[in-house]
This record gives C-alpha cells, structure tokens and sequence, in this order.
C-alpha cells in the first residue's frame, strides 16, 4: 500500500474566516493528492471544525480523489469548539465521504491496521527534576504559552471549562491506554500509528527550541510502544522528519503556518510504501 502523509497544512489561518476567498485547486491546491497513492494520511491540525467551509471543501477534495483518507484531529481541529462539538462536527461532515476519522480508534484496511488517536501530552518531557522542576511547572507553561486553553472549552460535570493542560493531560491518558491496549493485540498485518501530539523526544525536537518545560506541550516519551508499530506518523512539532528508531520508520511530514520554513522541508507529495 502506498500512502500519502500530510499534517499541519493549517487552513484555518491561511484561509481566514474573516478575509473570504476560493479555496485554490489545481497545483495550487493547499492538499495535492499523490497519484500513486492508494490512501492519504492527516495527521491533524489540517482545519478548523468550525469551519464547516473548509470541511465541505475537504469532503469534496476526498470524493474527488475516490481513495481513502485516514484523518486524525490535531490541536487546531478542535479551536473555536467545545471539545466534543468538534468531534460531532468532524464525524458529522465527512459521514458519506472517503474521510475516516480516527479518535481514539482503530481501522483495518486492505490487511494493515491504523490507529489514530490526537495523543495530546503528558507535560512530562522536559522536566528536569534534578534541578526541582515538576510536572506542574510544565503545565503552567503550556497554559500561558499554548492556545488551547484559549482556544478550546470542554464540557464537564462542573460545567464547560477551557481545554487547559490539566484537561488536555486527562485525554492524554486515555490516548495512551488505547494505543497500549491495541498494541498489545496480535494483528496479521503492519500497523501504522497516527498522532498528532510526537511520541517521542530526540526524533521529535524542533531545532529552533532546546528541551526545556515547553516540550512537554508538544512530545511525550512513548519510546516504549515505538518497537510495537511499523510505522508511527505524528505532526504538531512544525519539524519534519523520516528516520528509523531500530525497525520503526518514525515519520512527520509538515506544511506548517502559511510562509514558514519548516526544517527538514516539507514535501506535498510525499508518499510511503507500507
């Protein structure tokens, strides 16, 4: 199976709610698909849920295409909604086209298993306890500097409330006991795992930004699930790249914002055999 990798392509900020335009096609198409390509991966932060324009514009886009498309909700999917608004809204659109969405869940397609889950962090990478920093310290960093919990609210027994790092911790947690759980099952096939949120620190690390407590917004060490997957896939970290972790192909293929160079570039066509 070959299969086209994509994340961050960001529409929701290069096609502004505010300042309405066409969205391009053609070879100026902000998502080109691969011709070779038997299915395309998006590893999230692609679009808005709030955007119900750019979903029918990537419903079409999927229906065009007649192939698959794995989708898994980045961060930004989830902005300007209450969490599980998002969700509904996702499934909602892409009910009837080619577009899969994955939550926490698994699809098994033509013999090889894909899961996808949006992974969220677990603020502990990072953290340098030798020198008294905590996992709260982390925490409160991610809540001043990330947009989350500005960005997105959930609803709980409490009321609605922003989707802050402690919440954002509580969805990491359950992103964890799947991938755990599914990885541990036997399967007669290759498995490509898909988050959003990196799986792990070396490979994952923007070069502009030294390990420090704002790692923890981006990666978490799952280094140990790494061996359990033949293929993991992420985004969110806006730094690309294609490497093997012993005989795992660990891979991010990212468009970044609009006009950003993203280091180890970014590839629109790129595709894998699997």
């Amino acid at each position: 199976m070959r299969v086209q990798v994509l994340s961050d392509l960001h529409l929701e900020i290069a096609l502004r709610a505010d300042r309405p335009k066409p969205v391009p096609d053609g070879a100026d198409s902000p998502l080109r698909v691969a011709d070779d390509a038997d299915l395309v991966v998006l590893a999230g932060d692609i679009l808005s849920a709030a955007r119900p324009d750019l979903m029918r514009w990537l419903g079409n886009v999927a229906r065009a295409a007649d192939r698959p498309f794995v989708y898994v909700p980045g961060n930004h999917e989830f902005y300007g909604c209450e969490y599980h608004e998002a969700l509904e809204n996702l499934y909602r659109f892409f009910s009837g086209t080619p577009i899969y969405v994955l939550h926490d869940e698994a699809l098994v397609m033509n013999g090889v298993r894909f899961l996808g889950t949006t992974l969220w962090s677990d603020f502990a990478a990072g953290v340098d306890a030798a020198a008294g920093e905590t996992r709260a310290d982390a925490m409160a960093v991610a809540n001043r500097y990330l947009n989350d919990s500005r960005r997105i609210s959930i609803d709980t027994p409490q009321g609605r409330v922003p989707f802050d790092a402690a919440q954002a911790l509580e969805k990491h947690v359950e992103a964890r006991y799947f991938l755990e759980t599914m990885l541990t099952q036997p399967f007669d096939g290759k498995t490509v795992v898909i988050t959003h949120h990196a799986p792990c620190i070396d490979a994952s690390m923007h070069p502009g930004y030294p390990l420090g407590l704002s790692t923890g917004g981006f990666a978490s060490e799952l280094s140990h699930l790494l061996p359990d997957a033949d293929v993991w896939i992420w985004g969110h970290t806006h730094a690309n790249v294609d490497i093997r972790h012993n005989q795992t192909r660990l891979l991010s293929n990212q468009a970044g914002y609009p006009g950003e160079a993203v280091p180890g570039g970014f590839d629109a066509l790129k595709t894998i055999d699997i």
